[in-house]
């Protein structure tokens, strides 16, 4: 599903992955494959921050599928938005100073376990962005566009490029880091696709992941079409906006879903910035 509005004089195109059910966002579709193949294990486990949606997307995956689900976080918080969908969903969770090594003790590199990177960071997350650039490369069959998605891993941003490419060399994929650094860029690049045309933009001021931008909050609040995330969809668009020149007229937009965390986050703007 697409929505479409204006922004910063420029035609968005929205490709609705926000709406793709109880899990959505790229998470959805790096967990796509997972549709199609029952894992011959009895306990999932991962690790990340207390509002992952990474967490939230597993547990509620885990549930349906009656597998126990783990996951490692660095400390204790407040039991709202993601990590309490999670619990709802039956995750066990636990407090760790290095949530990926406890990780590994909880793993044990035994049969029964299977053990997720932070973020699904994995290499089976391509299935489900080769599905996801057919769609979006039946789309530019009938208008030219850029791609832009925001990035954590980039991991889903490269697979889309390298597919996309394939399709149509004439699609432009388009990112920015919400969370890394420039190095984990290269890394990821060499690592998934040494041959990537993917864009990387940087904006003028540093976003640290998490933290509370009031210019971010305000953007995002006065888009009255639909509604962004907090978390990546802020930076991403203040990207897109500091490098317009970049861009075509058309610009087809991934929403990366997220919005049960995006509640928590709004009760921490709106406390701290005492906005209404």
């Amino acid at each position: 599903m697409y929505s479409s509005l204006k922004l910063f004089n420029k035609n968005f195109i929205v490709l609705r992955d926000d709406l793709l059910g109880e899990i959505n966002g790229n998470k959805a579709r790096k967990l796509d494959f997972l549709k199609d193949v029952r894992l011959p294990y009895k306990h999932l486990i991962s690790y990340g921050s207390s509002q992952s949606n990474a967490m939230q997307a597993i547990a509620l995956f885990a549930n349906k599928n009656n597998y126990k689900f783990s996951f490692v976080v660095a400390r204790k918080c407040e039991i709202t938005g993601n990590l309490k969908d999670a619990i709802d969903n039956n995750a066990i969770i636990y407090y760790a100073n290095n949530p990926l090594e406890f990780a590994r003790t909880l793993h044990k590199n035994d049969n029964e376990s299977f053990l997720i990177s932070e973020g699904v960071c994995e290499d089976y997350a391509r299935f489900g962005f080769h599905k996801m650039a057919k769609e979006i490369n039946a789309l530019a069959k009938d208008i030219d566009f850029d791609v832009f998605l925001p990035s954590g891993t980039y991991t889903s941003a490269i697979y889309l490029e390298k597919y996309l490419n394939k399709l149509n060399p004439n699609i432009r994929v388009f990112t920015t880091s919400c969370v890394s650094a420039d190095e984990y860029f290269i890394k990821q690049i060499n690592k998934l696709n040494p041959n990537s045309n993917l864009k990387l933009l940087k904006t003028a001021k540093k976003y640290h992941f998490a933290h509370l931008y009031e210019e971010l909050f305000i953007m995002l609040m006065n888009i009255d079409e639909l509604k962004f995330d907090l978390l990546y969809d802020g930076v991403g668009l203040k990207a897109i906006y500091e490098n317009l020149d970049d861009f075509k007229e058309n610009i087809l937009y991934i929403h990366q879903g997220g919005l049960i965390g995006s509640n928590t986050l709004k009760e921490r703007y709106l406390r701290k910035y005492k906005l209404t």
